[in-house]
């Protein structure tokens, strides 16, 4: 990933605080309240079913997040998430072809700009994709292996306003943050 990209997300997305994780802020514009709770809709995205019906598992139990639907590619990606307009996405971007998730993301962001998009995958999703997502306005990342555990509480976290992503990938942005602001010292 170019530098100028993750910048970019830096700037747009540090400034408000969306890389500090705060717990108890604010709903944001994503989340309806009800009369007695709060009620996240979440369209999840991905071409393999035992995968689909694991997320269905998982989230059907919890309370404040409902399932409105499921795509299991691009097309049906954006079919769904323009007619729906949920709250939060979980997208597998290996269920996109290569090339088109670019198109694919800045599509979503602009015509359902309430939508907040969570990617998740196996380990075979290099961390530029990942970064790359996060330039164009991804909220979060998951891998497969530990939906079990932190699927519902990403979903929570990114519909409220927060970012969810491993702390390896904080890590990596931050590093690259430090020597985008000593380039930029250099430079001035």
């Amino acid at each position: 990933m170019h530098g100028i990209n993750l910048y970019k997300f830096l700037l747009n997305y540090g400034k408000r605080g969306a890389l500090s994780n705060i717990a108890g802020s604010d709903q944001g514009p994503g989340v309806e309240r009800t009369a007695t709770s709060l009620s996240i809709s979440v369209l999840i995205a991905d071409r393999d079913a035992e995968i689909l019906a694991i997320c269905q598992r998982i989230l059907r139990p919890e309370k404040g997040i409902h399932i409105v639907g499921v795509a299991r590619n691009g097309s049906e990606v954006i079919a769904s998430a323009l007619e729906l307009k949920p709250h939060v996405l979980l997208l597998d971007l290996n269920s996109i072809s290569q090339g088109k998730e670019t198109s694919l993301l800045l599509l979503i962001r602009e015509k359902s700009p309430k939508t907040k998009m969570i990617l998740f995958s196996d380990a075979a999703l290099s961390e530029d994709r990942v970064l790359k997502a996060l330039s164009l306005g991804v909220r979060g990342y998951l891998d497969k292996d530990v939906l079990d555990t932190h699927l519902a509480r990403a979903i929570k976290a990114v519909a409220a306003g927060e970012v969810w992503i491993p702390r390896r990938m904080v890590t990596r942005i931050l590093d690259l943050l430090i020597s985008l602001t000593a380039q930029e010292k250099i430079l001035s």
